[in-house]
């Protein structure tokens, strides 16, 4: 019996040890595989860092790109419709000038035109009263021819 105690404290013993000895390995292993993951960790949020940071830059640089190109493009419109304003005022300008002239041009032509009516009318009057002094004269005439065309045939009658 002393022996079986014996064997029964040993192996006892023993799987104490061997327990201890495994709680030592895990406690190793979790302690090694938490600096593991810390160390991984650590890797991982600076690699977020650099490349928020390096997004937060690009984001800044597109940003100021995109306002120095929008300062130009309000520069480059106030520039084109000043020069707008320019062109429209000079053919506005022009333009009136233009009309001005064409008036002119139209004021001439019905002037002319008056004047030719005033000049047939005139024509036209004296080609009337022309007219009328030869119908006179033609109707005297007519009214001689006629009388001596009575008188001849008077004669012829009375012969």
């Amino acid at each position: 019996m002393k022996n079986l105690s014996a064997g029964i404290k040993t192996s006892h013993q023993d799987r104490t040890q061997f327990i201890k000895g495994n709680v030592r390995e895990v406690k190793n292993f979790l302690t090694e595989s938490e600096e593991k993951r810390r160390k991984d960790f650590d890797v991982l949020l600076k690699d977020i860092q650099t490349k928020v940071k390096e997004i937060k830059g690009d984001t800044s640089n597109l940003l100021s790109r995109y306002d120095k190109e929008m300062k130009e493009l309000a520069s480059d419109l106030k520039e084109s419709a000043a020069h707008l304003k320019t062109f429209l005022k000079e053919n506005e300008e022009k333009r009136m000038v233009d009309f001005k002239e064409m008036m002119k041009d139209i004021a001439t032509v019905i002037g002319d035109i008056v004047a030719d009516v005033k000049t047939i009318r005139k024509s036209t009057s004296h080609l009337m009263a022309n007219y009328q002094t030869e119908r006179k004269e033609a109707a005297g005439y007519w009214a001689g021819l006629n009388g001596k065309t009575k008188a001849h045939q008077v004669k012829k009658d009375q012969e």
